[in-house]
């Protein structure tokens, strides 16, 4: 290697090391930055809540029980909630209440309807599913000094499962145009999805260029994981009916299945284990989290335990290996276990942008700086120089280079080389095939050629083909092997 290409290869060097620390200060900066939501005025935490509708906004409410605003049920009709402000509402600009999450209902300022998230109905078919997300201006005339109050009447009869929290979000702010979240909520994930769609496409390069196919199981636990931000990501772009919230919600949950059941399988290929441990491992480990992810409630319940459990496992199998077999391991269960550890100390967190961060990290360093890690180098076998043909009484060795074409003799073959020379080998055409590199190709029933010696490919009227060859022979050719054949060529 002359100075101009050490030093090309130490620049990339110093290139790629650049762009993982790049990758590290994006996720440091996006775990620990400013929120990203809109600045809020006021948020509901303790709401009164009552079965039966109230004479009006104003009353004593005497009936109604006073939850924490996460713990507000669903009904199995329609409800009331009342939320009195703590906060002094400012008058000097236009406000919003703000609201989120599977249900409909209508919205009442201190006794005045302004407006409705679709229709709440005391039965399915009296209601009628509003978007995920709503905001309604609130008219500066109902503004009062003290003693607001906001009633919802709602209802959640299309949600399709039984959520966590039913009420993602109450409360007031400053006045805007859109419902949506906005795209910016998302940063983290937007930020990473084009870092981890160009690591998807590196790994399917290296794994194809290597020749190794566990690479496809890397490839997926990619994929996986990018479906499930798409999901994620889609709140911000479509204000859907909110019974479309549950196939959002599946979509992700698959993706960061697919995600953590892909990345084990392919652990436990790479590092290789007996075809028993094999697929007790991975079946166990996928059963358990199916079992988690049935026995909870919730979808990101449920997409915390299963990224969990299997990053966590195919965690523990990358430190088992790197103790006992290979050291480079380690490299991958470090984050991996980090990502199981954080499923359960932040999952909401976890789902929304440190699972993509950690995995672009994770694969960036793995990919740009250690990719042989990942994607092993082929190991390069020795060619054979010679062919072992067996006679009576004694074992003749041929020069494979000088080997021109096989022909097929009953159960044996003929064994064609340079110079006319014809050797009988006891063997099948097959059974001699195996013990020859790939140059030699079979192209007919009874006939098999070295490719190196090939001139030319003829048609002929009637589908009919043959080989030229350097050495002047002729070789017909099966019309099932032309195909391959000129692939080869």
């Amino acid at each position: 290697m002359d100075d101009e290409q050490l030093i090309a290869k130490k620049l990339f060097e110093r290139l790629v090391e650049v762009c993982i620390v790049l990758l590290v200060a994006i996720g440091i900066l996006a775990l620990t930055g400013q929120s990203v939501t809109p600045r809020v005025i006021d948020s509901a935490e303790t709401v009164e809540f009552r079965a039966t509708a109230p004479l009006d906004s104003d009353s004593a409410w005497g009936e109604a029980e006073t939850l924490d605003f996460a713990d507000l049920p669903d009904p199995q009709t329609d409800a009331w909630l009342r939320w009195s402000p703590a906060r002094e509402l400012p008058r000097d600009r236009p406000l919003a209440i703000q609201m989120g999450g599977p249900f409909s209902a209508d919205v009442y300022f201190n006794g005045v309807l302004i407006g409705s998230k679709g229709v709440p109905g005391y039965a399915p078919h009296d209601e009628q599913a509003g978007q995920i997300d709503g905001l309604f201006a609130i008219p500066s005339g109902l503004i009062g000094d003290e003693g607001n109050r906001v009633m919802l009447h709602y209802s959640s009869h299309h949600a399709g499962y039984q959520p966590a929290i039913l009420f993602q979000t109450l409360s007031i702010l400053p006045y805007r145009d859109d419902a949506r979240r906005p795209l910016r909520y998302y940063g983290p994930i937007i930020l990473v999805a084009g870092a981890l769609a160009g690591l998807t496409l590196l790994a399917a390069h290296l794994s194809r260029a290597r020749k190794y196919p566990p690479g496809q199981w890397l490839i997926i636990a990619l994929t996986g994981l990018l479906i499930a931000g798409g999901a994620e990501i889609s709140r911000a772009l479509i204000n859907y009916p909110y019974d479309w919230h549950q196939p959002r919600q599946a979509i992700q949950l698959t993706g960061f299945f697919v995600f953590g059941a892909s990345l084990l399988r392919y652990g436990l290929l790479r590092w290789s284990a007996p075809p028993r441990w094999l697929r007790l491992v991975f079946w166990g480990a996928v059963l358990l989290a199916a079992t988690g992810v049935l026995a909870s409630s919730g979808y990101d319940a449920r997409s915390a335990i299963a990224i969990g459990l299997l990053a966590g496992a195919a965690g523990l199998w990358s430190v088992w290996t790197g103790f006992r077999t290979d050291q480079s391991a380690v490299l991958l269960a470090i984050p991996l276990v980090a990502i199981a550890v954080y499923s359960q100390v932040a999952p909401g967190d976890l789902l929304d942008r440190g699972a993509y961060l950690l995995a672009t990290i994770l694969f960036g360093h793995a990919l740009l700086r250690h990719d042989f890690v990942l994607v092993p180098l082929p190991v390069e076998v020795a060619k054979p120089k010679t062919l072992a043909v067996t006679e009576t009484g004694r074992t003749r060795f041929l020069p494979i280079e000088a080997i021109l074409f096989l022909k097929a003799a009953g159960n044996y073959t003929e064994i064609h080389s340079l110079n006319n020379a014809v050797t009988l080998d006891g063997r099948g055409l097959s059974q001699v095939l195996n013990h020859l590199p790939e140059t030699f190709q079979r192209v007919h029933r009874s006939w098999a050629v070295n490719l190196d010696v090939v001139d030319a490919l003829h048609t002929y009227e009637g589908s009919r083909y043959e080989l030229s060859l350097t050495v002047g022979r002729q070789i017909p050719v099966g019309r099932k092997h032309v195909q391959t054949l000129r692939a080869l060529l």
